[in-house]
C-alpha cells in the first residue's frame, strides 16, 4: 500500500515538526552562516589583501569596473550566486543530509544529534558530493536551455499572432519559468539525499531508487517543493532593480534576507520529503 499523497497535509505536518523540533533548523542555519560568511568575504574583495586574489579573477571573468563602488555592490549578488555553487556542492548538501538524518531520528522518536549525524555521514561524503554535482548540472543545464530559448524569443520580430504571443510568454514569464526550473531541479532528485543519508546507498542505487519513488509520486513530490518555494519567492516579488540601483547596499540586505527565508523553506521541504520517504519505506515493507 502506498502512503497517502496529501500535499498540504504533509506540508502542514512538516511545519509543525520544525516548530516543535527547532533543532531541525540547525543544519540549515549553519548553511546560512557559511553563505553570509561568503558574502562578507566577497564584500571586502575589492580591499587589500583579498583584492590580490579577487581583483585579477573578477577583472578577467567580468570587468575591472566591478572592483569599484558602486558596481561592486550591485554585482555582489551575481558573484555570490557563482560562489554559492561551490558551497552547495561541498558544504550545503552534506548539511542537508545531516538534517535528513536528524529528521528521521525525530520521526522514530529518537534524539536528534547533529554531531552524531555528521560523524555517521562523513564516510558517505564522496557520494553526497557526486550527487550534488548531478543536481547542480541538471539545474544549470535547464537554465542554459531556457537561456537559449529566451535569446531566440528576443529575435522574434512578429508584432501579432501566435509567434508574438509565444515571445511575450517566454519574455514576461521569465520569473515564473525560473521558479519552475528551480523546483523541477530540486524535485527530480528529491529522494537521493535521504537514500544516501539513511540507507547508505551508493550513487547508482540512490539514483535508481529515487526514480522508483518518483515513478509513483513524481507530481506529488513536485508540489511538495513547489508550494513552499512559491510562497518564499512571493516575499521578494516587489523588489525593484531601480531601488537597488539607487541604494546598492540594499541588494546585499535582500540577499541575506533571502538566504534566511531559503533556510526556513528548505527545512520545511526536506522535513516533508523525508517524512514521505520514511512512509514510503514502511509501505514497501508491508507490501
Amino acid at each position: 500500500m502506498q502512503p497517502e499523497k496529501k500535499v498540504f497535509a504533509l506540508l502542514r505536518s512538516a511545519i509543525i515538526s520544525v516548530i516543535e523540533n527547532k533543532i531541525i533548523l540547525l543544519p540549515f542555519l549553519t548553511i546560512t552562516f557559511f553563505q553570509i560568511l561568503a558574502i562578507e568575504i566577497l564584500y571586502f574583495s575589492p580591499r587589500f589583501p583579498l583584492n590580490l586574489f579577487f581583483g585579477p579573477l573578477i577583472s578577467k571573468l567580468w570587468s575591472p569596473a566591478y572592483m569599484h563602488y558602486p558596481l561592486n555592490l550591485a554585482f555582489l549578488p551575481n558573484l555570490f550566486q557563482n560562489f554559492n555553487i561551490g558551497l552547495y556542492i561541498f558544504v550545503n548538501t552534506f548539511l542537508i543530509c545531516t538534517a535528513v538524518a536528524m529528521i528521521s531520528a525525530i520521526n522514530q522518536g529518537e534524539k536528534a544529534d547533529i554531531k552524531a549525524a555528521m560523524k555517521n555521514l562523513w564516510p558517505r561524503y564522496v557520494h553526497i558530493v557526486a550527487l550534488a554535482v548531478i543536481v547542480t548540472v541538471t539545474t544549470l543545464g535547464l537554465d542554459w536551455v531556457y537561456g537559449l530559448i529566451f535569446q531566440r524569443a528576443l529575435e522574434i520580430r512578429s508584432q501579432s499572432g501566435k509567434f508574438y504571443m509565444l515571445k511575450m510568454m517566454i519574455l514576461n514569464g521569465k520569473p515564473f519559468i525560473s521558479l519552475l526550473i528551480s523546483v523541477f531541479g530540486a524535485a527530480v532528485w528529491a529522494y537521493v539525499f535521504p537514500l544516501v543519508a539513511l540507507e547508505k546507498k551508493n550513487i547508482f542505487k540512490a539514483l535508481r531508487d529515487n526514480f522508483k519513488i518518483l515513478w509513483r509520486a513524481g507530481i506529488f513530490t513536485f508540489f511538495i517543493v513547489f508550494w513552499p518555494t512559491l510562497i518564499a519567492s512571493m516575499l521578494f516579488m516587489f523588489r525593484t532593480t531601480s531601488l537597488t540601483a539607487r541604494h546598492p547596499e540594499l541588494s546585499i540586505m535582500l540577499v541575506v534576507l533571502g538566504l534566511i527565508v531559503v533556510a526556513l523553506t528548505d527545512a520545511v521541504i526536506y522535513t516533508a520529503v523525508t517524512t514521505y520517504y520514511l512512509a514510503w519505506k514502511e509501505s514497501q515493507k508491508e507490501g
